[in-house]
Protein backbone atom coordinates (compact mmCIF):
# COMPACT_ATOMS: atom_id res chain seq x y z
CA UNK A 1 0.00 0.00 0.00
CA UNK A 2 1.36 3.42 -0.99
CA UNK A 3 1.15 5.87 1.89
CA UNK A 4 2.55 9.05 0.38
CA UNK A 5 5.07 10.16 -2.21
CA UNK A 6 7.30 13.22 -2.47
CA UNK A 7 9.56 14.69 -5.10
CA UNK A 8 13.14 15.51 -4.17
CA UNK A 9 15.10 18.02 -6.25
CA UNK A 10 18.90 17.72 -6.42
CA UNK A 11 20.86 20.65 -7.89
CA UNK A 12 23.43 19.68 -10.53
CA UNK A 13 26.74 21.20 -11.60
CA UNK A 14 26.19 20.08 -15.17
CA UNK A 15 22.67 21.40 -15.79
CA UNK A 16 20.34 24.23 -14.86
CA UNK A 17 17.54 21.69 -14.55
CA UNK A 18 17.68 19.83 -11.22
CA UNK A 19 17.67 16.07 -10.95
CA UNK A 20 14.22 14.88 -9.89
CA UNK A 21 13.62 11.84 -7.72
CA UNK A 22 10.18 10.67 -6.73
CA UNK A 23 10.30 8.91 -3.37
CA UNK A 24 7.72 6.81 -1.58
CA UNK A 25 7.32 6.44 2.17
CA UNK A 26 5.89 2.97 1.91
CA UNK A 27 5.84 0.76 5.00
CA UNK A 28 8.94 -1.48 5.22
CA UNK A 29 10.37 -0.10 1.98
CA UNK A 30 13.28 2.04 3.18
CA UNK A 31 14.92 1.69 -0.23
CA UNK A 32 12.25 3.91 -1.79
CA UNK A 33 13.76 6.98 -0.13
CA UNK A 34 16.79 8.92 -1.40
CA UNK A 35 19.15 8.66 1.58
CA UNK A 36 22.37 10.64 2.15
CA UNK A 37 24.66 7.99 0.63
CA UNK A 38 22.64 8.17 -2.59
CA UNK A 39 23.17 11.94 -2.79
CA UNK A 40 26.91 11.48 -2.25
CA UNK A 41 26.95 8.81 -4.97
CA UNK A 42 25.04 10.95 -7.49
CA UNK A 43 27.39 13.88 -7.06
CA UNK A 44 30.45 11.63 -7.30
CA UNK A 45 29.14 10.05 -10.51
CA UNK A 46 28.50 13.55 -11.88
CA UNK A 47 32.16 14.43 -11.30
CA UNK A 48 33.30 11.22 -12.99
CA UNK A 49 31.23 11.81 -16.11
CA UNK A 50 32.50 15.38 -16.25
CA UNK A 51 36.20 14.67 -15.70
CA UNK A 52 36.75 10.93 -16.34
CA UNK A 53 34.02 9.97 -18.85
CA UNK A 54 35.92 6.84 -19.93
CA UNK A 55 34.86 5.31 -16.61
CA UNK A 56 31.48 4.65 -18.18
CA UNK A 57 32.03 5.08 -21.92
CA UNK A 58 30.86 2.00 -23.86
CA UNK A 59 30.39 0.17 -20.56
CA UNK A 60 27.47 -2.03 -19.51
CA UNK A 61 26.25 -0.77 -16.13
CA UNK A 62 24.12 -2.52 -13.53
CA UNK A 63 22.88 -1.18 -10.18
CA UNK A 64 21.76 -3.58 -7.46
CA UNK A 65 19.34 -2.64 -4.67
CA UNK A 66 18.62 0.63 -6.45
CA UNK A 67 15.36 1.52 -4.69
CA UNK A 68 14.39 4.76 -6.41
CA UNK A 69 16.87 4.07 -9.23
CA UNK A 70 18.45 7.46 -8.57
CA UNK A 71 22.12 6.67 -9.19
CA UNK A 72 21.76 4.74 -12.46
CA UNK A 73 19.22 7.26 -13.76
CA UNK A 74 21.46 10.20 -12.83
CA UNK A 75 24.35 8.46 -14.57
CA UNK A 76 22.26 7.96 -17.72
CA UNK A 77 21.27 11.63 -17.68
CA UNK A 78 24.84 12.87 -17.15
CA UNK A 79 26.10 10.67 -19.99
CA UNK A 80 23.34 11.85 -22.30
CA UNK A 81 24.02 15.53 -21.55
CA UNK A 82 27.76 15.09 -22.21
CA UNK A 83 27.35 12.78 -25.22
CA UNK A 84 29.05 9.87 -23.47
CA UNK A 85 27.85 6.64 -25.05
CA UNK A 86 27.32 3.66 -22.77
CA UNK A 87 26.17 0.09 -23.21
CA UNK A 88 23.08 -0.94 -21.31
CA UNK A 89 22.21 0.72 -18.01
CA UNK A 90 20.00 -1.42 -15.79
CA UNK A 91 18.61 -0.32 -12.44
CA UNK A 92 17.26 -3.16 -10.30
CA UNK A 93 15.58 -3.98 -7.02
CA UNK A 94 12.53 -5.87 -5.75
CA UNK A 95 9.54 -5.86 -8.05
CA UNK A 96 7.65 -3.42 -5.82
CA UNK A 97 10.30 -0.76 -6.60
CA UNK A 98 10.18 -1.07 -10.39
CA UNK A 99 7.18 1.24 -11.07
CA UNK A 100 8.81 4.01 -9.04
CA UNK A 101 12.13 3.56 -10.85
CA UNK A 102 10.35 3.73 -14.21
CA UNK A 103 8.60 6.95 -13.16
CA UNK A 104 11.95 8.44 -12.16
CA UNK A 105 13.36 7.50 -15.56
CA UNK A 106 10.44 9.32 -17.14
CA UNK A 107 10.98 12.41 -14.97
CA UNK A 108 14.63 12.76 -15.95
CA UNK A 109 15.17 11.16 -19.34
CA UNK A 110 12.10 11.76 -21.49
CA UNK A 111 11.76 14.72 -23.84
CA UNK A 112 12.18 17.99 -21.95
CA UNK A 113 8.87 19.32 -23.34
CA UNK A 114 7.00 16.30 -21.97
CA UNK A 115 8.47 16.86 -18.53
CA UNK A 116 7.84 20.61 -18.65
CA UNK A 117 4.19 20.05 -19.53
CA UNK A 118 3.62 18.62 -16.06
CA UNK A 119 4.55 22.01 -14.53
CA UNK A 120 7.29 23.11 -12.16
CA UNK A 121 8.05 20.41 -9.59
CA UNK A 122 8.42 21.31 -5.95
CA UNK A 123 8.77 19.27 -2.76
CA UNK A 124 5.22 18.02 -2.49
CA UNK A 125 2.93 15.20 -1.50
CA UNK A 126 1.29 13.02 -4.11
CA UNK A 127 -1.81 10.98 -3.39
CA UNK A 128 -2.26 7.26 -3.88
CA UNK A 129 -3.44 7.76 -7.47
CA UNK A 130 0.26 8.11 -8.29
CA UNK A 131 0.47 4.32 -8.54
CA UNK A 132 -1.73 4.20 -11.63
CA UNK A 133 0.48 6.67 -13.51
CA UNK A 134 3.63 4.78 -12.49
CA UNK A 135 2.52 1.77 -14.52
CA UNK A 136 2.71 3.75 -17.76
CA UNK A 137 6.11 5.44 -17.50
CA UNK A 138 7.99 5.94 -20.77
CA UNK A 139 11.41 4.27 -20.70
CA UNK A 140 14.28 5.33 -23.01
CA UNK A 141 15.91 2.36 -24.80
CA UNK A 142 19.39 2.59 -23.23
CA UNK A 143 18.18 2.31 -19.63
CA UNK A 144 15.64 0.05 -18.04
CA UNK A 145 14.34 -0.83 -14.60
CA UNK A 146 13.58 -4.40 -13.66
CA UNK A 147 13.38 -6.82 -10.79
CA UNK A 148 16.57 -8.52 -9.68
CA UNK A 149 16.51 -10.44 -6.42
CA UNK A 150 20.01 -11.17 -5.14
CA UNK A 151 19.31 -14.85 -4.53
CA UNK A 152 17.81 -15.37 -8.03
CA UNK A 153 20.65 -16.32 -10.38
CA UNK A 154 18.20 -16.59 -13.28
CA UNK A 155 17.74 -12.81 -12.98
CA UNK A 156 21.45 -12.03 -13.28
CA UNK A 157 22.24 -10.28 -16.60
CA UNK A 158 24.32 -13.16 -17.98
CA UNK A 159 21.20 -15.35 -17.71
CA UNK A 160 18.72 -12.88 -19.28
CA UNK A 161 18.21 -13.20 -23.04
CA UNK A 162 18.70 -9.54 -24.06
CA UNK A 163 21.49 -8.80 -21.54
CA UNK A 164 24.02 -11.52 -22.32
CA UNK A 165 27.01 -9.20 -22.44
CA UNK A 166 28.91 -9.09 -19.18
CA UNK A 167 28.58 -6.23 -16.68
CA UNK A 168 31.48 -3.76 -16.83
CA UNK A 169 30.46 -1.50 -13.94
CA UNK A 170 28.41 -2.76 -10.99
CA UNK A 171 26.98 -0.16 -8.58
CA UNK A 172 25.90 -0.91 -5.01
CA UNK A 173 24.87 1.95 -2.72
CA UNK A 174 23.90 1.73 0.94
CA UNK A 175 22.76 -1.90 0.86
CA UNK A 176 24.60 -3.11 3.98
CA UNK A 177 22.49 -3.07 7.13
CA UNK A 178 22.42 -5.08 10.35
CA UNK A 179 20.94 -8.25 8.79
CA UNK A 180 24.03 -10.24 7.90
CA UNK A 181 22.15 -12.91 5.97
CA UNK A 182 20.83 -10.27 3.57
CA UNK A 183 24.23 -8.84 2.73
CA UNK A 184 25.64 -12.33 2.35
CA UNK A 185 23.13 -12.71 -0.49
CA UNK A 186 24.33 -9.37 -1.84
CA UNK A 187 27.95 -10.55 -1.85
CA UNK A 188 26.97 -13.78 -3.58
CA UNK A 189 25.17 -11.79 -6.28
CA UNK A 190 28.10 -9.41 -6.79
CA UNK A 191 30.59 -12.26 -6.97
CA UNK A 192 28.58 -14.28 -9.48
CA UNK A 193 27.66 -11.31 -11.68
CA UNK A 194 31.19 -9.90 -11.81
CA UNK A 195 33.89 -11.12 -14.19
CA UNK A 196 37.57 -10.56 -13.58
CA UNK A 197 37.27 -7.29 -15.51
CA UNK A 198 34.15 -5.92 -13.80
CA UNK A 199 34.62 -2.99 -11.43
CA UNK A 200 32.32 -2.52 -8.45
CA UNK A 201 31.47 0.97 -7.22
CA UNK A 202 30.43 0.60 -3.58
CA UNK A 203 29.02 3.53 -1.60
CA UNK A 204 28.21 2.81 2.01
CA UNK A 205 27.23 4.75 5.12
CA UNK A 206 28.83 3.40 8.28
CA UNK A 207 26.21 2.47 10.85
CA UNK A 208 27.54 0.06 13.44
CA UNK A 209 29.91 -2.67 14.53
CA UNK A 210 28.71 -5.14 11.91
CA UNK A 211 30.21 -2.87 9.25
CA UNK A 212 33.62 -4.17 10.41
CA UNK A 213 32.53 -7.71 9.72
CA UNK A 214 31.34 -6.81 6.24
CA UNK A 215 34.59 -5.08 5.33
CA UNK A 216 36.68 -7.94 6.69
CA UNK A 217 34.81 -10.29 4.33
CA UNK A 218 35.11 -8.14 1.22
CA UNK A 219 38.84 -7.79 1.87
CA UNK A 220 39.08 -11.57 1.39
CA UNK A 221 37.28 -11.34 -1.96
CA UNK A 222 38.21 -8.07 -3.63
CA UNK A 223 41.00 -5.64 -4.31
CA UNK A 224 39.75 -2.38 -2.78
CA UNK A 225 40.63 1.27 -3.39
CA UNK A 226 38.94 3.93 -1.28
CA UNK A 227 38.09 7.25 -2.92
CA UNK A 228 39.58 10.11 -0.86
CA UNK A 229 37.41 13.04 0.14
CA UNK A 230 39.32 15.46 -2.11
CA UNK A 231 38.13 13.45 -5.14
CA UNK A 232 34.49 13.73 -4.10
CA UNK A 233 32.05 16.63 -4.34
CA UNK A 234 33.06 19.32 -1.86
CA UNK A 235 29.51 19.83 -0.60
CA UNK A 236 28.04 16.34 -1.00
CA UNK A 237 30.47 14.18 0.97
CA UNK A 238 30.63 12.93 4.53
CA UNK A 239 33.05 11.38 7.02
CA UNK A 240 30.44 8.66 7.61
CA UNK A 241 29.95 7.73 3.94
CA UNK A 242 32.69 5.82 2.14
CA UNK A 243 33.19 5.29 -1.59
CA UNK A 244 35.20 2.34 -2.87
CA UNK A 245 36.24 0.91 -6.24
CA UNK A 246 36.62 -2.85 -6.11
CA UNK A 247 37.68 -5.70 -8.40
CA UNK A 248 37.88 -9.43 -7.85
CA UNK A 249 41.25 -10.45 -6.49
CA UNK A 250 43.72 -11.87 -8.99
CA UNK A 251 43.38 -15.28 -7.34
CA UNK A 252 39.56 -15.15 -7.59
CA UNK A 253 39.41 -18.48 -9.41
CA UNK A 254 40.97 -20.13 -6.37
CA UNK A 255 38.56 -18.55 -3.87
CA UNK A 256 35.68 -20.64 -2.57
CA UNK A 257 33.02 -18.01 -1.90
CA UNK A 258 30.95 -20.20 0.40
CA UNK A 259 34.00 -21.01 2.50
CA UNK A 260 34.52 -17.29 3.01
CA UNK A 261 30.88 -16.72 3.94
CA UNK A 262 30.10 -19.94 5.83
CA UNK A 263 31.73 -19.06 9.19
CA UNK A 264 29.62 -15.93 9.39
CA UNK A 265 26.15 -16.43 10.85
CA UNK A 266 23.32 -13.96 11.30
CA UNK A 267 24.10 -13.85 15.02
CA UNK A 268 27.83 -13.24 14.62
CA UNK A 269 29.25 -11.11 17.42
CA UNK A 270 31.62 -8.27 16.63
CA UNK A 271 34.35 -7.40 19.09
CA UNK A 272 34.09 -4.06 20.86
CA UNK A 273 37.42 -2.88 19.48
CA UNK A 274 36.53 -3.49 15.82
CA UNK A 275 35.86 -0.45 13.65
CA UNK A 276 35.36 0.25 9.98
CA UNK A 277 38.12 2.78 9.79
Amino acid sequence: MWISDSLKLIPLRSSKSPFKILQSYEINQHGLICWDATLVAIKYVELLVEHVPETFENRNILELGAGTGAIAIALARFCRERNVETGYIITTDQGVCVPLMEKNIELNLTNEKEVASSGEHKEESVNRETTSSLKHAKVPPNIKARELLWEREDQYPQNVADEKEHVDVLIVCDCVYENINIWKNLLRACWKIMTQDTVLLLIQERRGKKDALFFSIIADLFEIVQVPRDQQDTEYSSDDIDIFWMKKREDANEIDLESVLRPISGNEEVREDETTE
